[in-house]
């Protein structure tokens, strides 16, 4: 834009008058809807096996928000148990017949309060009892699991492409190792296979956005698993080795660590007030990514 000059007569002195500043609109569109995908992927955590209705005793208000969802958040899940429609939903319950959740809920709770020119669409496609060594990949090749997986979301961002959907970003949260931590040899190779699903899901995703930030969380040292701290190091030395990673710290791994906690007879699935608050620490770090 070209800059003026003016000559002003003042007490018979001319001064010459350059604006330092142009203030002028640069057609930044706030109004501008902002598509964003969340990637729940793993094991049974990430699927959910946690009682929907004990979310009810804790969070009611988020109980009855998850049976009609939210405006800007839509979601679609693939999985073991077909624990829900694999079309966008708004509504983020599972399949009728199966009474649980996973982090979708405290994940979709905490980013419908964005701003609403902002719209999410959660992927969920996670497996359980899958361990990163033997199912996701095999000899540090992509394998089953990984395929399907992939295979799915790749339909799903296709779906959105032919819709004129623009993606903005892409977001992995990855609740997987607990296979992994009870076994010494896949537990040593975690690092070496972390690193290399973590560059494969990028290196797919990559004709869908240039931006594939991924938030990784701790599995649980405090029942089961005699590897998981050496599952939960290896995660911290990937966060160390890639770039836009954050990473979920849980039970007593740190002062002010995530404390997750299990119902009554059970050292695997976390319960439901568990099950939200790492939903809502997905969400948190997420948002740290876009």
């Amino acid at each position: 834009m070209p800059l003026f000059c003016y000559n002003i007569r003042m007490n018979k002195k001319t001064f010459l008058l350059i604006p330092l500043l142009t203030i002028v609109l640069c057609g930044c569109n706030n109004n501008k809807q902002v598509n964003r995908i969340i990637i729940v992927a793993g094991q049974s955590n990430a699927v959910g096996c946690t009682s929907l209705l004990g979310l009810k005793d804790y969070k009611e208000d988020v109980y009855d928000a998850s049976k009609d969802g939210y405006d800007n958040i839509l979601l679609s899940s693939y999985c073991d148990f077909h624990t829900a429609s694999s079309e966008f939903e708004q509504g983020l319950r599972q399949l009728e017949g199966y009474n649980a959740f996973g982090p979708e809920i405290g994940i979709a709770h905490k980013l419908s309060k964005r701003n609403k020119n902002e719209k999410f669409y959660i992927l969920k496609t996670a497996w359980g009892g899958t361990s990163i060594n033997s199912n996701w990949l095999k000899e540090g090749k992509r394998a089953y699991h990984y395929n399907i997986s992939m295979d799915y979301l790749k339909s799903k961002l296709d779906e959105l492409k032919g819709k004129n959907i623009f993606i903005d970003s892409i977001t992995l949260c990855w609740m997987q190792g607990e296979s992994d931590g009870s076994d010494e040899i896949s537990a040593m190779k975690y690092q070496e296979n972390e690193t290399a699903i973590f560059n494969y899901f990028r290196e797919d995703l990559a004709p869908y956005s240039n931006k594939v930030g991924i938030v990784d969380a701790f599995i649980s040292t405090l029942k089961g698993n005699r590897f998981a701290k050496d599952v939960n190091k290896a995660k911290l030395k990937v966060k160390r080795e890639l770039d836009d990673i954050k990473v979920i710290r849980t039970n007593g791994e740190c002062i002010g660590a995530l404390k997750l906690t299990f119902p009554e007879g059970e050292n695997s699935h976390y319960d439901s007030k568990s099950m939200y608050k790492l939903g809502v620490a997905f969400a948190k770090k997420a948002q740290k990514l876009f």
